[in-house]
């Protein structure tokens, strides 16, 4: 079946390791230097304020991504207002905000860009897993969320994470390098499938 495809079994170096989705041996977890390194170094901690665009025009044209259907995006231009001197995206419930951090430690910087038709309607998302930078990028709907996924991954020394209405909703930590994990596939399979 093209369409569901699950191997039954899997063979390696001439042994069955998996049957029927489930290991037959443990894996060694190995310890490496990298894995006791922070490799997350924001130079500072993202609050609701690095999620502002700041906007003095009352009406205001505004690039964008448009997502089309999961694969692929178009530039779109959107026009919209200000309030207080920022630009009033979340009046429109199809659009997110996204930020990208630069979180190397080398020039602290982060930029912000607008998507629309991205489907989250609330709450925020993070992942230091963005090649070929690995920067942490955070999706959101609020400041308030997206600061606090942006804070959560930091913390974590990476990964991904869910955040809605200021609760941590899952985490999968990634503190090798901001992407790859320490756990044994079978139970980061689980906390994926939680996320």
């Amino acid at each position: 079946d093209l369409q569901d495809f699950r191997a039954e079994w899997v063979i390696c170096n001439g042994q069955m390791t998996a049957r029927d989705g489930k290991m037959l041996h443990s894996i060694p977890i190995r310890s490496h230097p990298l894995e006791e390194k922070q490799t997350v170094h924001l130079l500072s901690r993202p609050n609701k304020a690095d999620f502002a665009i700041p906007c003095t025009a009352a009406d205001q044209q505004i690039n964008a991504i448009e997502c089309l259907d999961g694969l692929a995006n178009r530039f779109a231009v959107l026009r919209l207002h200000a309030r207080e001197g920022t630009l009033d995206w979340q009046s429109d419930p199809d659009l997110c905000l996204a930020a990208v951090f630069e979180r190397h430690g080398q020039t602290g910087g982060h930029s912000l860009g607008l998507i629309k038709g991205f489907g989250l309607k609330q709450g925020a998302i993070a992942s230091t897993v963005s090649h070929d930078c690995h920067n942490l990028i955070v999706v959101g709907r609020n400041p308030e969320d997206m600061a606090l996924a942006a804070n959560t991954l930091a913390d974590a020394g990476g990964g991904l994470v869910c955040v809605d209405q200021g609760e941590i909703l899952g985490l999968v930590k990634l503190p090798v390098a901001g992407f790859l994990s320490l756990l044994s596939p079978q139970e980061l399979a689980e906390e994926l499938n939680q996320l």
